[in-house]
């Protein structure tokens, strides 16, 4: 995942990107490091492994999408097969 991360920064060219792995509750730790590095933006990428669940918002973009103060972009991962 960082090598993927790394690549991006790259291929944006902006030193600015910042990423960081934490544990505990993924929405509230995504609400504390957007505020503590006064992020811009929040990038998110999803997956589904069922038809239903592709059409419908996962609960943690939902959440974040009432919660949060800055732009939320989620990027459904591409589909092989």
């Amino acid at each position: 995942m960082a090598g993927f991360f790394r690549k991006a920064k790259h291929h944006l060219g902006n030193d600015n990107i910042n990423t960081q792995v934490k544990k505990g509750s993924i929405t509230v730790s995504i609400l504390e490091t957007t505020r503590e590095l006064n992020a811009d933006i929040i990038l998110m990428g999803s997956h589904s492994r069922r038809w239903l669940k592709s059409i419908l918002m996962g609960s943690v973009t939902k959440y974040l999408l009432h919660q949060t103060f800055v732009p939320l972009l989620n990027i459904p991962a591409k589909k092989h097969g």
